[in-house]
């Protein structure tokens, strides 16, 4: 379906992201070097949630992994890093084995490994994307201008990491199980982004990837009780339940607008809570049905991993607006679907509103009281389906004309 005006298109697109990347990054630079040679320090800096694992890090390394989840001591050693008071508790809510992964970040000056990180797993997140595309790499690089990224620049968060682990995951997940497995493995680190990925693998009946996944995931767990101490784990276990009920409850009206779920839709329109908890039910098992019908029912990587990303937040009660960053592999996936089997106006406007929506969606929330990211969400799942129907009667009717053609 590719022609000249097509790749003009793309060579035009391509260009344009890499000049927003430029802009969001010069932004983050210019805002991180400011707060850094600043004698007067905001509350809330550039990267601010890396400050997070950073503290994490500098604990562990400190002799102090087993007090990473005393909120009250992690929050003061957390202003000692930032050299200021923050008016919002911080504190550590990750699993252990998410602390192997970033100890290392601690051990050079605080500013320059915030850079570090940024720009780490921001390359690897775009060259996942790179790794995704078959043809016409170039519409990889819509990723760098996505506005996912310039959340995540905001807050010093981990969705380039995310989006990696999902890209070479999905990358991997037919040509070496092994290394497929280890990506979303790894990714259990952030147990709710896991979930669905592991649930669709096993439902889908891809044993050796989710074995693989099984296998590095325990390792991870393994290695972090050894090097930072099992009593970790037990304090994590022990927090667990009530920092997750903070995040979801106590806090959402401070963070409801950045904090684009269904749970916050409903609950804006002020439904209430054993209501909300049906309805996410109801919506989690029809989502995963839907997921598993597409991806039994064609080999097209571009809507299998479409469904597999929106899955994870159709089906997840709580996520921030950084975390839309792994939208960015839909985008891409269903940007080249077009261009290899040809697209309707009408999915050109759904694909254009799920590559603005990160940048729209929060300020429609405190305007409108409307959070549109689920309707977003929603639509491009239809489409994905919608396109994988027409590909498996097209394959259908193929195959009946040559049983038609031999007879």
């Amino acid at each position: 379906m590719i022609n000249i005006q097509s790749i003009n298109i793309i060579k035009r697109i391509s260009i344009y992201s890499l000049i927003l990347l430029f802009a969001y990054l010069s932004i983050f630079f210019y805002f991180s070097a400011m707060d850094a040679t600043s004698a007067v320090k905001t509350p809330a800096p550039e990267g601010i949630d890396f400050s997070v694992y950073y503290t994490a890090g500098n604990m562990a390394l400190n002799g102090q992994a087993a007090d990473l989840y005393n909120y009250d001591l992690f929050h003061y050693e957390l202003e000692k890093v930032l050299k200021r008071e923050i008016p919002q508790l911080l504190g550590w809510i990750y699993p252990p084995s998410y602390l192997s992964m970033i100890v290392l970040f601690a051990i050079i000056p605080y500013y320059i490994s915030l850079d570090l990180w940024i720009l780490l797993t921001l390359s690897l997140a775009i060259y996942s994307s790179y790794l995704l595309l078959p043809k016409y790499k170039q519409i990889g690089l819509l990723v760098c201008g996505f506005p996912g990224v310039l959340m995540n620049l905001r807050w010093g968060q981990n969705a380039f990491l995310n989006t990696a682990l999902l890209g070479f995951g999905l990358y991997f997940f037919d040509r070496k199980p092994i290394l497929a497995g280890l990506m979303f493995g790894l990714l259990t680190y952030k147990p709710q982004m896991a979930f669905f990925p592991l649930l669709l693998i096993l439902i889908t009946k891809n044993w050796k990837v989710l074995i693989w996944s099984g296998i590095f995931a325990l390792a991870n767990i393994i290695i972090s009780a050894i090097i930072f101490g099992i009593t970790i784990w037990y304090n994590f276990l022990d927090t667990f339940l009530s920092s997750m009920n903070s995040q979801l409850y106590i806090m959402w009206e401070e963070i409801s607008a950045v904090q684009p779920t269904i749970y916050s839709f409903l609950r804006i329109l002020g439904v209430e809570d054993l209501i909300i908890q049906i309805i996410l039910g109801i919506i989690a098992i029809i989502v995963t049905i839907v997921s598993a019908w597409v991806w039994r029912k064609t080999d097209r990587l571009a809507l299998k991993g479409t469904v597999m990303v929106l899955g994870i937040l159709l089906t997840m009660p709580y996520y921030m607006q950084y975390d839309l960053m792994i939208l960015s592999i839909p985008l891409i996936l269903l940007f080249y679907d077009f261009m290899e089997h040809g697209y309707r106006p009408y999915e050109i406007a759904i694909l254009m509103s799920l590559w603005f929506m990160p940048l729209v969606n929060w300020p429609l929330v405190i305007l409108t009281k409307i959070q549109i990211c689920p309707f977003i969400l929603f639509a491009v799942l239809a489409m994905a389906v919608i396109r994988t129907k027409k590909a498996f009667v097209g394959k259908t009717s193929t195959l009946l004309q040559r049983e038609t053609v031999s007879n």
